[in-house]
Formats: C-alpha cells, sequence, structure tokens
C-alpha cells in the first residue's frame, strides 16, 4: 500500500556534522551465522570534514564514536553521535572493509548545510523482489527518530520504501 504524508521539518539539535551518511546493514562476512551487522558509512559529503580527512570513505564500517561503540544502535543513533556544535573536534573509529585495517580520525563538526530535517534515516538497498533481474533498488526509511515529525505522523515506519519527496 503507498500513501502520502507532509511533514513538517523541526530545527536540528545541533549546527555542525561531519558530512557523512551512515547506513544500517546485514551483510555476508562476519558475525552471527555468517552475517555481519552493524553500520556502514554510505556516502561522505565532498568538501566536508570526513572527505577532507583522506580517511573515511564509502563502505567502511563506522565502530565508534568518541570512544563509544555503536554496536547494537541504529543508523540515527550513530549519527547523533556525530553531531554537534560546529567547530568542534569528533573521534570516529572506522574499519576499511570486512578484513581491512581499523582507524581512529578526529574530524571537526563543519556548518550543515540545512537546519531542519523530519526525523528519518535512509538507507540504499538492492534487494530480492521487483526491478532488474529479481532485484529491487531504491531508498528505504532506515529508523524514524522517536517524537520527530516522521514517528507523530504515525504513517512512516522503518523499512518503508521512499517513492518521492
Amino acid at each position: 500500500e503507498t500513501y502520502e504524508v507532509t511533514l513538517i521539518r523541526r530545527p536540528k539539535l545541533y549546527d555542525g556534522d561531519v558530512g557523512v551518511a551512515l547506513a544500517p546493514v546485514l551483510t555476508p562476512g562476519g558475525k552471527a551465522g555468517g552475517k555481519r551487522q552493524g553500520i556502514k558509512i554510505g556516502d561522505v559529503v565532498p568538501g566536508d570534514a570526513a572527505a577532507a580527512s583522506g580517511v573515511v570513505v564509502p563502505e567502511d564500517w563506522l565502530l565508534a564514536v568518541e570512544g563509544q561503540s555503536v554496536d547494537g544502535m541504529s543508523a540515527q543513533q550513530a549519527a547523533g553521535l556525530l553531531e554537534g556544535p560546529a567547530g568542534t573536534p569528533v573521534t570516529l573509529k572506522g574499519q576499511h572493509g570486512d578484513q581491512g585495517e581499523t582507524y581512529e580520525v578526529t574530524l571537526i563538526r563543519r556548518p550543515k548545510l540545512y537546519d531542519g530535517d523530519v526525523g528519518v534515516a535512509l538507507a540504499p538497498v538492492l534487494t530480492p523482489g521487483g526491478k532488474a533481474g529479481g532485484k529491487r533498488q531504491g531508498i528505504k526509511i532506515g529508523d524514524v527518530v522517536p517524537g520527530d515529525a516522521a514517528a507523530a505522523s504515525g504513517v512512516v515506519v522503518p523499512e518503508d520504501w521512499l517513492l518521492a519527496v
């Protein structure tokens, strides 16, 4: 069933971030019966702090922020750890690929390009069932922030497909 909902952007709590998009994943190789659960760097914003570091790249695993493990967190919770006042440092621990080396890098949060959102984390996906040889490509709602506009709508829930904005 498809639906259309209008959400009101609410002010973000912080004015700085490091320019990464996070995605929850379950992929072959790692924990729990051949699967690895965790949070990957889905994208790095060109020119922002993570990209400028030359260390953080898409497909890296995010392991910890400021010494706090992100194991068991949603992508939205982990993203919240990356946010803070513009100009302040934040330390990330990551791993290049499934077997790659781990690293720690301290980034300086830069001013965000926008000041509001609707409280959802988006995740690019390729799953069985749909287009292109039995696979469906698109964007799913990865997480909904409790108490924010999407959650308050009572309509938007994790795992929904985003069809249009």
